[in-house]
């Protein structure tokens, strides 16, 4: 991939970018191309330097926010790309990069994300979907981030690292947002926000949670009975937790005595023996509405 920097100009007409899992001599002349493109999916996901860390400096963020003030932006993909720069680049970058009118998806994995804690998120995002998996924003940032997040048009939200304050922030705010789709991942559990999701689930929309959170079988019997009253959850992941057989029990008793079809309930990588498997998918068993159930 040594001259596709080079060799970008020619191709005036792209719409589509992807740099995936490729080692370049430099960045540098893939973000000017970019600048003045008509590029509206870009995905910088996983290149490599030959002689430096994957990052965007100072002039490459000021091309990147650049296109993203000029072009009608659809997708955007950055995956352990390291941002440089000082504060007041970065502030335009972000702002440039979480206002645009036309995104509908965004995902930065596995970044740094410089002064990200700062961004005011003062409007309602726009996008559709919003992955920040392993890019380590902190309790300031994700209290920034649920301001943007409240009345926004985000139905898919993903998010990892979180402190229990965070958690308590995202689960907040879903009374206030369309999110179809959750996934949280942390390594604390705690009694306020499992009451709080307890008590907010039923006015959500969420179709499909995905919790990896250390819960064990003293914070689920709420979420139990919440799930009981939230007929619009399909699926429900409680993977690598803490569950024991009373708390997976009831779990599965609470999605049967739903109207609603439960499309996946997942208690995988639980404290569960083979034999309290075995005793699960018995009563599993008893319920037509639950289409699957995994347990191991």
């Amino acid at each position: 991939m040594d001259h596709l920097g080079a060799a970008l100009p020619r191709f005036g007409h792209l719409r589509v970018l992807d740099i995936s899992s490729v080692r370049i001599r430099a960045i540098e002349p893939i973000l000017s191309f970019v600048r003045d493109s008509k590029i509206t999916m870009l995905i910088l996901d996983n290149a490599y330097l030959y002689d430096d860390d994957f990052s965007a400096k100072t002039e490459g963020i000021q091309q990147l926010t650049h296109w993203l003030t000029h072009n009608p932006i659809v997708h955007v993909e950055f995956c352990n790309l390291t941002f440089q720069a000082d504060t007041s680049t970065l502030g335009r970058f972000y702002a440039a990069l979480f206002t645009s009118p036309t995104m509908l998806s965004l995902t930065i994995e596995f970044n740094e994300l410089p002064n990200f804690p700062t961004h005011p998120f003062a409007a309602a995002l726009c996008m559709k979907t919003l992955d920040l998996m392993g890019s380590h924003v902190d309790a300031d940032g994700v209290a920034h981030l649920c301001r943007g997040l409240r009345n926004s048009r985000v139905a898919k939200l993903m998010l990892d690292g979180l402190d229990a304050a965070s958690v308590l922030e995202v689960v907040t705010v879903l009374p206030h947002t369309k999110f179809c789709d959750v996934n949280l991942h942390t390594e604390s559990a705690t009694t306020e926000w499992c009451l709080q999701l307890a008590t907010c689930l039923p006015q959500t929309q969420l179709q499909d949670l995905l919790l990896s959170n250390k819960l064990d079988n003293g914070y689920v019997f709420a979420l139990a009975h919440a799930l009981a009253l939230t007929p619009q959850l399909k699926s429900l992941w409680l993977c690598s937790d803490a569950l024991g057989m009373a708390g997976t029990t009831a779990l599965v008793r609470a999605a049967g005595a739903r109207f609603a079809v439960t499309k996946m309930l997942s208690l995988s990588h639980n404290i569960l023996t083979d034999e309290d498997v075995r005793e699960l998918t018995t009563i599993v068993g008893r319920f037509d509405n639950i289409a699957k159930c995994s347990s191991t």
